[in-house]
C-alpha cells in the first residue's frame, strides 16, 4: 500500500515535470527566430474568395523604428503570428510583417489593410525575378493620393502566371497596433465594401436623425437635456467616424493634419457622454461624491490631449506620450463605463424610474466598448460581431438613452404638475389667510379709529385734513399704522396748544386782577403798563404758538412728499432758526439744555419756512426724548453757512448717540427705538423734506456716547441775497 501510494506521487510529479517542459518547450519554439524559406506562400487561385493572412504572417519589432528593409530581411528576428490577425497592443514599436502570395493566373490582386488609423505605412513587394515595388500610404497624407478612394488601405499588386512575391510591410500607429490583413480582387472588393457601406450608412444615418429630431425637440420643448443628449450623440457619431476612417474620407479629406490628433475625438465622444449622463442622473445632487471622482477622471481623460500636442510638436523622438495618450483614454473610457452603469444602477435602486433604459442603454455601450478595447489589446479574434460591436454598441445606447430622455421628461411633468397643484392649493390657503388676516385687520382698525374719534374730538377738522395723507400712507403700509400717525399728531400739537392754553389763562388772571384793582379805584399807570406789556408777550407768545400748530398740521401732509402744500417765500436763515428754537424751547421743560447759534442773519433765502420748521421740531424733540433722556441735561448747536457751491445747515447734540444698526435705519418709515414716543415717522418725513421738497442732501454721523451731527446741504439757488 505504502509503495502504491509513493508510485502514485512519483506518476503525478512525472505528469506535472512534463507539463512544464511541454509549457518551457511552446514558449521557446514561440521565440525561435523564422527564416524566409520557413514562409509558406498563400496560393491565389479563386478569384471571388478573400484571403486572410493573419496566420500566415511573420512578425518583427523595431523599436527604435530605424531599421531598413536590407536590415530587417537579413537580421530581423521574425516570430510566427498565431492570430487571426496581427496585433501588437501598445508596444510603440516600428512592426514588420512578411508574408508569400502566390497567383495561379495573371491578374490584379489587392492587398486590405483593415486599420484606417496607421500613421506610416510602407509594402515592399519582392518579386520571384528580384524586382522591388514599393508603396507608401499614411494616416498624414492627403486622401487623393490612395489608389482606391476606400476608407481602408488597399495595395494593387500584379502577378504573372504562377509568379510568387514576397511581400514586407512596416507599419507604425499612434493607437494600439492591430492590422487585419487580406487580399481578394476588384470584385470581391465592391461586394465586400458595399456591405460595410450599408451598415455604416445606416448607422451614421440613424445617427444624423436621432441628432436633428433630438436638436428640433429641444427647440420644441426648452428642456436643456436634449441638448445634452444631442451633444452626445454627435460626439459619438464623430468618435466612431474617426475610428473607422470614415471622417477622414468625407469630413476632411484635404486636412490630414487633423488625424495627427488621435485623443480629440475619442475625448469629445466621452465628454459628452459623460455631460450628459450626471446631467441626467443629476449626479451632483444625488450622488455628489460620486461625481466629483468622475470629474477628476474626466480631467486624467482629458491629459491625453497635451500628450497628443507633445507628440505632434516632436519634443521626444519616442512615440512613448502618445501611447501613454491612447493607454489613458482606454482605461479611463472602461472605468467610466463600468462607475456610470453603477451610478444608474444605484439610481434605479432608489426609484428613479428611467434609469431602467439608462442601464439597458449603458450595457450595450459597455459591452461594445470593451470588446472594442479587448480588439485593440489582441485579446479577442476580429469577426463581424468584434469589429463592429462598438458601433452596434452605440446604436443600442442612443435608442435606449431616447427611451429614457422620453420618460425622463414624462417624470418632469408629472413633478411640474404635481408641483403646480401644490402651489396652486398653498396659494387658496394664502388667499384664505389673507382674507382672515384682512378682516381682523379691518376689525382693529375700526375699532381703533372709533376710540381715536372719541379720544380727539377737538381734532376732527384735522384728522379730515389728513385723511388724504392717511390714504397714501394705507397704500404703501399696513393699516395698521393710521392710529400711531394720529398719536403721533396729538403729541406733537400738544405742547404748542398747551402754552397756548397756559397763555390764555395768564390773560384770564391778569384781566381779573387788573378789573379788581379798577374797581377798587386802586389802579395805577404802572399796573396799567405792566398788563399792557404781559398781554402783549403773551399774545404774541399765543399767536406765534397756534401758527406753529397750523405749520405742524401743514407739516404731517408731507409723508408723502406733496410739495405743492406750502409756498414759496422770504425769509432770513438765521433768524428764523432762532425763532423755531425758542418756540419749541418749552419742550425742554425740566432738563438743563444750552442752545447756541451760529448762523449770520444775512443769508436771505426764497425756500419753504416751514419745512425748515418741521426739521428742525423734529431734531430738537428726538433730543428732548431720545439724546437728554439719561443725563437730563447736554448743548445743541445750530450752525448755518455759506459757501461757494451751497448752503450747510448742521445740527448737532452731545447725548447719547445712536448705534450702527440705528443710523443706518434712522430715516426708514416707522422705525423708532421708544414707540411710547413717537410714530417712527419724523425721521423718514426730514429725509423727504430735505431729499425732495428742499432738493439738497442729509447726512448723519453718530455712535454711542458721542452725540449726533446731522449735516443738511441746499443748493445755493434758493439764495436771494447776503447783505
Amino acid at each position: 500500500m505504502h509503495n502504491y501510494q509513493a508510485n502514485m506521487i512519483t506518476n503525478f510529479w512525472n505528469k506535472k515535470l512534463l507539463i512544464v517542459l511541454l509549457y518551457v518547450g511552446f514558449v521557446l519554439n514561440s521565440f525561435a527566430q523564422l527564416s524566409e524559406d520557413d514562409l509558406k506562400p498563400i496560393l491565389l487561385e479563386d478569384y471571388t474568395a478573400e484571403y486572410n493572412i493573419g496566420v500566415q504572417l511573420q512578425i518583427y519589432q523595431d523599436y527604435y523604428r530605424q531599421e531598413t528593409l536590407e536590415h530587417v530581411a537579413a537580421n530581423g528576428t521574425f516570430k510566427a503570428n498565431t492570430k487571426k490577425a496581427g496585433n501588437e497592443g501598445n508596444s510603440g514599436a516600428k512592426i514588420w510583417c512578411r508574408f508569400k502570395l502566390k497567383a495561379a493566373d495573371a491578374g490584379l490582386w489587392y492587398l486590405e489593410l483593415g486599420n484606417p488609423l496607421l500613421s506610416d505605412i510602407e509594402l515592399h513587394a519582392i518579386g520571384s525575378n528580384g524586382s522591388v515595388k514599393r508603396i507608401d500610404y499614411s494616416a498624414y497624407k492627403a486622401f487623393s493620393e490612395r489608389h482606391l478612394a476606400n476608407n481602408l488601405f488597399f495595395f494593387p499588386l500584379d502577378f504573372e502566371a504562377n509568379e510568387e512575391k514576397t511581400i514586407y510591410i512596416s507599419l507604425v500607429a499612434t493607437y494600439p497596433l492591430d492590422f487585419p490583413l487580406s487580399i481578394m480582387q476588384a470584385e470581391t472588393i465592391i461586394e465586400k465594401n458595399h456591405k460595410l457601406d450599408v451598415f455604416h450608412g445606416i448607422f451614421f444615418g440613424f445617427i444624423i436623425v436621432m441628432a436633428l429630431y433630438n436638436f428640433f425637440l429641444y427647440f420644441s420643448v426648452k428642456e436643456e437635456l436634449y441638448l445634452y443628449y444631442v451633444f452626445c450623440i454627435v460626439g459619438m457619431g464623430l468618435m466612431i467616424a474617426h475610428f473607422t476612417g470614415y471622417a477622414f474620407n468625407f469630413l476632411w479629406p484635404f486636412f490630414p493634419t487633423m488625424n495627427q490628433w488621435p485623443a480629440i475625438m475619442p475625448c469629445i465622444g466621452i465628454t459628452f457622454a459623460f455631460l450628459f449622463t450626471t446631467k441626467f442622473l443629476q449626479l451632483s445632487k444625488n450622488m455628489p461624491k460620486l461625481d466629483k471622482i468622475l470629474k477628476m477622471m474626466l480631467a486624467i481623460l482629458l491629459l491625453s490631449i497635451p500628450l497628443n500636442l507633445v507628440h505632434v510638436l516632436g519634443v521626444f523622438e519616442s512615440p512613448l506620450p502618445i501611447i501613454i495618450a491612447a493607454i489613458i483614454i482606454q482605461l479611463i473610457a472602461v472605468i467610466l463605463d463600468v462607475t456610470l452603469f453603477i451610478a444608474g444602477l444605484t439610481m434605479y435602486r432608489r426609484g428613479f424610474s428611467p434609469a431602467k433604459y439608462f442601464l439597458l442603454a449603458w450595457s450595450s455601450l459597455l459591452i461594445g466598448a470593451l470588446i472594442y478595447v479587448f480588439l485593440n489589446l489582441g485579446i479577442l479574434e476580429p469577426s463581424f460581431f468584434t469589429k463592429f460591436a462598438l458601433e452596434m454598441g452605440v446604436g443600442i445606447e442612443i435608442t435606449f438613452l431616447s427611451f429614457a430622455l422620453a420618460d425622463r421628461i414624462n417624470v418632469y411633468k408629472r413633478e411640474k404638475a404635481q408641483a403646480q397643484n401644490d402651489a396652486f392649493a398653498a396659494l387658496q390657503e394664502n388667499e384664505r389667510l389673507i382674507v382672515e388676516q384682512n378682516k381682523m385687520l379691518e376689525e382693529k382698525v375700526t375699532e381703533r379709529t372709533r376710540e381715536l374719534d372719541a379720544r380727539n374730538n377737538e381734532l376732527t377738522e384735522t384728522i379730515n385734513e389728513l385723511k388724504e395723507t392717511q390714504q397714501k400712507l394705507v397704500e404703501s403700509e399696513k393699516m395698521a399704522s393710521l392710529g400711531t400717525l394720529v398719536a403721533g399728531i396729538a403729541h406733537e400739537i400738544n405742547t404748542p396748544v398747551g402754552i397756548g392754553v397756559t397763555a390764555a389763562s395768564g390773560f384770564i388772571d391778569k384781566t381779573e386782577s387788573l378789573a379788581g384793582k379798577l374797581k377798587a379805584d386802586t389802579m395805577s399807570k404802572k399796573d396799567l403798563m405792566e398788563y399792557l406789556n404781559f398781554m402783549y408777550k403773551s399774545s404774541k407768545l399765543v399767536l406765534s404758538n397756534l401758527q406753529r400748530t397750523a405749520e405742524l398740521v401743514k407739516s404731517f401732509k408731507q409723508v408723502s412728499v406733496d410739495q405743492s402744500v406750502e409756498e414759496k417765500r422770504t425769509f432770513a436763515l438765521g433768524s428764523y432758526l432762532k425763532d423755531i428754537v425758542n418756540t419749541i424751547a418749552p419742550k425742554f421743560k425740566g432738563q438743563e439744555v444750552d442752545f447756541k447759534f451760529d448762523c449770520p442773519d444775512n443769508i436771505m433765502l426764497h425756500s419753504y419756512p416751514g419745512a425748515f420748521a418741521q426739521i428742525i421740531t423734529n431734531f430738537m424733540v428726538n433730543s428732548s426724548l431720545h439724546a437728554f433722556e439719561e443725563s437730563n441735561a447736554g448743548t445743541i448747536i445750530l450752525t448755518g453757512r455759506l459757501t461757494e457751491n451751497e448752503v450747510i445747515l448742521s445740527y448737532s447734540d452731545n447725548g447719547k448717540g445712536m448705534s450702527k444698526e440705528i443710523t443706518e435705519r434712522i430715516f426708514d418709515p416707522f422705525f423708532t427705538t421708544n414707540k411710547q414716543h413717537g410714530t417712527g415717522l419724523g425721521m423718514h418725513i426730514v429725509y423727504n423734506l430735505v431729499t425732495q421738497k428742499l432738493m439738497g442732501t442729509i447726512e448723519l454721523i453718530s455712535s454711542p456716547g458721542n452725540g449726533v451731527t446731522f449735516t443738511i446741504s441746499l443748493p445755493k439757488s434758493e439764495v436771494i441775497e447776503q447783505h
